[in-house]
C-alpha cells in the first residue's frame, strides 16, 4: 500500500510512501481441472498429478486423480509451478503454471489435461467461428 505523510525527512510538503505488510498471509489460488483420454469407451482414469517448485525443482504436492471424473485440485500460494500428469499408457504430461498475486491475482486456475497414447496425433484446434457460425479469417 502507500500513503502520503509530511515527515522530517521528507522532500517538503506531502511525500508518498510504499507500506508494506509483513505479517499478511499470500493469497492462494485453486488450481483444479479434469485429467481425460481421447479413449471415450473407459469408464475411469488411472492417473497422479503433482505439483513442484519450478525454482527449487521441489515436489509440493504428489496425488490421485478422482478414478470415476478424472479431477483434481490444489492450492497454491503465488509462484511459478511445474504439474506433471503420469498414467500407465499415456504419455507423461507437463506444463508450467503460474499463479500470480496483487493485481493479477486470480482465485481460479482451470486447467483441464488431454492424456495422449504414445505417437497418437493431437486433435487439430477446430477455425474459431464469428457471430453467423462462419470461420473466422486471419490477417
Amino acid at each position: 500500500g502507500y500513503i502520503s505523510a509530511v515527515r522530517k525527512e521528507g522532500f517538503g510538503d506531502l511525500d508518498i510512501y510504499k507500506v508494506t505488510f509483513n505479517d499478511v498471509e499470500a493469497q492462494v489460488s485453486i488450481i483444479r481441472g479434469i485429467v481425460s483420454t481421447s479413449d471415450t469407451t473407459k469408464k475411469e482414469i488411472s492417473a497422479v498429478i503433482s505439483l513442484t517448485d519450478a525454482k527449487t525443482n521441489e515436489k509440493l504436492d504428489s496425488r490421485d486423480v478422482i478414478p470415476q471424473s478424472g479431477k483434481y485440485v490444489f492450492s497454491a500460494v503465488p509462484g511459478k509451478y511445474i504439474l506433471t500428469v503420469e498414467s500407465p499408457g499415456y504419455e507423461e504430461y507437463k506444463e508450467t503454471i503460474n499463479v500470480y498475486d496483487k493485481s493479477d491475482f486470480v482465485f481460479e486456475i482451470e486447467k483441464n489435461i488431454r492424456l495422449r497414447k504414445p505417437g497418437e496425433v493431437p486433435p487439430t484446434k477446430e477455425p474459431v467461428k464469428g457471430a453467423k457460425g462462419l470461420p473466422v479469417k486471419k490477417k
